[in-house]
Formats: structure tokens, sequence, C-alpha cells
């Protein structure tokens, strides 16, 4: 029975030092796998510590574990002190005369066989914790891996659209290209038109520009005593005089003076000279000291694509 108890206890010397080691390689430790694989080796070792522990011990352990979970039971802790004192009271007497030689050498085969069992086990669960724990890195290599691929399909997607942007801007710059040089074409070719109207019909040409651009009671202006005005129209709160002239020369100070003059007999706030061509120097002049806008052949350009007139 001796050597029986010395077996446990060098069983129990065993499974204590497997616990101690597994718990100081968690400073080692740095992933939360590793440490789960730890836990559970540890845990085992427990097992294994609780299963070699005799009756009476495990029978201590329940009661204790029931005493702190508030499970008291007096009946439970009597016959846990009656059984250890009967084993510690019977202890020599079962070795002195129970037990037989040949009995205790087949107990210590059988113990030694069970620690073989044990380490067996223990070697086992090592060898699936390594296991784990290369599976665990491949994991992770496997997870980095797709994180760049994620990024660097980001960064193409990204890129992607900034060609996509690329394109569409040079695409609506192309169009944009393309329908100004159509608007300055067709300006040109209705100046071209309007030079070979008489004057009557430039004045309909302008109250038709006129009213493209939004203007209001546009009407032209006929008899003796109209100032030099020739149409008169309103845009928004502001009323207009307009001298058209339909010159194949340049228009002189004497077009802006008859503007300015018939500005002050309608009580318009705006006096304006439009002309197929271009003005003289003086007339440029006397406009700025007039406050009366000019509109040239330039103007007319402008004013016919916005218009679409």
């Amino acid at each position: 029975m001796k050597t029986i108890r010395l077996i446990r206890r060098g069983l129990y010397i065993i499974v204590l030092l497997n616990i101690i080691d597994a718990i100081a390689q968690f400073r080692q430790l740095h992933t939360l796998s590793q440490w789960m694989v730890q836990l559970i080796a540890i845990w085992a070792a427990l097992c294994i510590f609780y299963v070699l522990l005799p009756a009476p011990e495990k029978q201590f352990l329940w009661t204790i574990r029931n005493n702190i979970l508030g499970k008291k039971s007096t009946l439970l802790v009597l016959k846990h002190k009656k059984l250890t004192s009967g084993y510690e009271n019977s202890h020599p007497h079962l070795a002195a005369h129970t037990y037989t030689d040949d009995a205790t050498h087949e107990k210590i085969v059988a113990a030694e066989s069970k620690l073989q069992q044990l380490q067996d086990r223990i070697q086992s669960m090592n060898a699936y914790r390594n296991q784990l724990s290369r599976q665990i890195n491949d994991l992770n290599q496997t997870y980095q891996m797709l994180q760049d691929l994620t990024s660097k399909r980001d960064e193409l997607v990204a890129e992607v659209k900034q060609l996509q942007k690329k394109k569409q801007h040079l695409t609506d710059a192309k169009i944009s290209k393309d329908y100004q040089e159509y608007r300055n074409y067709k300006s040109k070719s209705i100046l071209e038109k309007v030079d070979e109207y008489d004057g009557y019909q430039f004045e309909r040409f302008t109250c038709q520009l006129l009213e493209n651009l939004g203007f209001t009671q546009v009407q032209i202006t006929h008899g003796s005593g109209d100032y030099g005005v020739d149409v008169y129209a309103i845009n928004g709160d502001t009323s207009y005089v307009f001298q058209c002239k339909l010159y194949s020369t340049p228009v002189g100070i004497k077009a802006v003076q008859e503007a300015n003059s018939g500005r002050s007999f309608y009580d318009s706030k705006k006096a304006v000279v439009v002309t197929n061509n271009y003005f003289t120097p003086h007339a440029i002049t006397a406009s700025k000291k007039l406050d009366v806008d000019l509109w040239n052949r330039d103007k007319l350009a402008d004013l016919i694509a916005e218009s679409d007139t």
C-alpha cells in the first residue's frame, strides 16, 4: 500500500509540474489562439489530477464546493470525516495484513501502466496543441494575404473610377468644344445674312434677339418724334431703349448721343446702340461718359449664340 501511495504521489508531482510549466508558458504566448490551446492543456492536466485522487479526497472536494455554493450538508462533512478517519485507522492494518506481495506487485504494474497511458495522452495533447498552433498560423497568414488583396482591389477600383472621371471630363470637354465651334459658326452665318438686311429688317432682327434673351414688351418705335430710339424693351425691372445701326462702316458718336437723348425722352434706365459693325474711338469714349451700352458685331455674335436665335 505504501508503494501505491508513493506512485500516486509521484503522479501528483508530475501532473503538478506540467500545470506549473503550462502556466509559466503564458508569458511567451502572444495570440488569443495560443492562450486557448494552453488553457485546454491546463484543464486536461487538472482533470488528470482529479482522476488520480482517492474517493475520500474527491468527496471532500465536493463537500467544499457545496459549502462555497451555499449547499452546506452536515451529513456529507460527517461522512467524509468518518471515511477519512476509517481510512487512516485501517491503513496500517491493510498494509500489514490485507495485501500480499503479489497483489502489491500487480498494483504497481497497473499504476505504472496507467502512468504510461497518462504520459502518452499528455504527449498526444501536446502534439495536437502544436498542430493547432500551426493551423492558426496558417490561417493568420491567409487572412493577411486576403487583407492585402482587398487593399489592392480597393486601390484598383479607385483608380478605375478616377480614369472614368477623366474620360467623362475629356468627353464633356470635347462635346463643349464642338458645340462652341458650332455656335460660333452659326452666329457668323447669321451675321453674314444680317449684313444683307435693310434698316427695318435689322430692327426686326433686334426685336427677335431681345425676345429670345428674355426681354418683354419688345416693340419698334416709329415716327419723327422717337428721338433716335428704334426699339423699346423691358428686362426684369429695367427698361431699355435701343438705337439700331446697320452700317458697313464703324458707328460714330452721333448714334451714342441720340441713344442718350432717347433714354431721357422715354424715361428709361438703360440706353444701348446695336450695330452689325464696330464703333469709332470717339463713340466709345462718349458711351463711357454718357453711360450708354455698345453692342458691336462681337457682342451680337455672343448674344446670338446664347439665345439660339
